[in-house]
């Protein structure tokens, strides 16, 4: 005994050949099935990208947050080191470490090189 969902699809034709009918998908031909499968397709693949590219951006964001954040700490740091070497470079200060170490501006100085030529 033929099974009936296969025997519902076996028609005879006028030569009295059996032949298999299309199934029918709800006024769908096979032939326009591969477009919407293709149409599918590329919405899910937009869908997809679309998704991907949206993580990729908030994690650009939070890394470029980050980064200016040290920016901005490097910045300070920078300014606070120049700022303390234009203290240490003050013309006041050296003169000040000048005669706490006892050195004096009038100082004689002798050329050796003429001395020892007679």
């Amino acid at each position: 005994m033929p099974h009936p969902d296969l025997s519902a699809r076996v028609a005879t034709d006028l030569r009295g050949r059996s032949q298999l009918q299309r199934p029918d998908l709800g006024g769908v031909e096979l032939s326009h099935l591969g477009r919407y499968l293709l149409i599918a397709l590329v919405i899910a693949g937009t869908m997809i990208v679309g998704a991907w590219s949206r993580v990729d951006l908030r994690g650009t964001a939070v890394a470029l947050g980050e980064t200016e954040r040290r920016l901005a700490t490097a910045e300070a740091n920078e300014a606070r080191l120049q700022l303390e070497l234009a203290t240490l470079r003050a013309p006041a200060r050296l003169r000040g470490q000048q005669e706490s170490l006892g050195l004096t501006e009038n100082v004689t100085v002798i050329d050796l090189t003429r001395a020892s030529q007679p």
